[in-house]
């Protein structure tokens, strides 16, 4: 019997996951552990506006930040300034960025290097894009790491953030726990966890009774810092894949006998 995926990413999301599992006929349950809204920081935005022009780069730390800084944008009445470059990780955050701002000179990391944070910072260096006394912007929701930010501080660039999101943690309804603690107690699961925080709410979302259960779970993500946390949390089988590969991983783990 296969074992069920559970997708905990916020919702919406562009990505080819959830149609590459059910083509594959593999039992899922999207059960999103955040949801992502707008959010206006009314000092932010003013700062914004008088620096729009001034920012060498725009990171965008997901496709989410592209969507709500996009639609916040406009409404500002901010145009993407040509020279200006943009800086993502991820396919869908690529692809969002040039369904805003098709002309903008795009970053991401290499194609054989780690599709992470760390790549994308190898790619700006090796790009020159990141030299003394810029000022480069930071779009995030209203919690984030500040790894990048220390990095570009490092190099004698300042950093502005725009938090045009925030994230919050979801509780599910009872028809989701319930579906949730049906598959985890009969054919077990295979955890797909997006952030550490999303981690947490997971976690919050399950009786406690069920966590040493839980913890003998396949967790599978995308970074070694998620990666530590969960096993912080107790987790024991933890793996993490690069975003390229999360739907093939996803399908093998699922149909390994327990």
């Amino acid at each position: 019997m296969s074992r069920t995926v559970i997708l905990t990413r916020p919702l919406p999301v562009h990505d080819r996951v959830m149609a590459v599992l059910e083509a594959e006929v593999v039992p899922v349950l999207e059960l999103p552990t955040m949801t992502v809204s707008p959010y206006v920081d009314a000092e932010q935005e003013q700062h914004l506006c008088q620096s729009w022009s001034s920012y060498a780069g725009v990171m965008f730390v997901s496709q989410h930040a592209v969507a709500f800084a996009g639609q916040r944008l406009t409404q500002l009445g901010l145009d993407w300034h040509e020279p200006t470059w943009a800086a993502v990780v991820g396919q869908g955050s690529a692809q969002a960025i040039a369904q805003h701002w098709p002309h903008v000179r795009l970053v991401t990391p290499a194609l054989d290097d780690a599709q992470d944070s760390d790549g994308l910072w190898r790619a700006l260096r090796q790009n020159n894009l990141v030299q003394s006394g810029q000022t480069v912007l930071i779009v995030r929701a209203q919690i984030g790491r500040d790894t990048f930010i220390q990095r570009l501080q490092q190099a004698n660039v300042s950093v502005d953030v725009w938090s045009c999101y925030r994230r919050d943690a979801l509780a599910w309804s009872a028809a989701q726990r319930g579906a949730f603690c049906s598959a985890l107690n009969t054919s077990g699961v295979v955890l797909s966890v997006t952030s550490a925080d999303g981690l947490l709410a997971l976690m919050a979302n399950v009786p406690e009774s069920d966590w040493p259960l839980l913890r003998q779970q396949k967790l599978v993500t995308l970074h070694p810092a998620i990666a530590a946390a969960a096993h912080g949390k107790g987790f024991t089988d933890v793996v993490v894949v690069p975003a390229s590969l999360m739907a093939n991983a996803l399908i093998e783990y699922s149909r390994q006998i327990n």
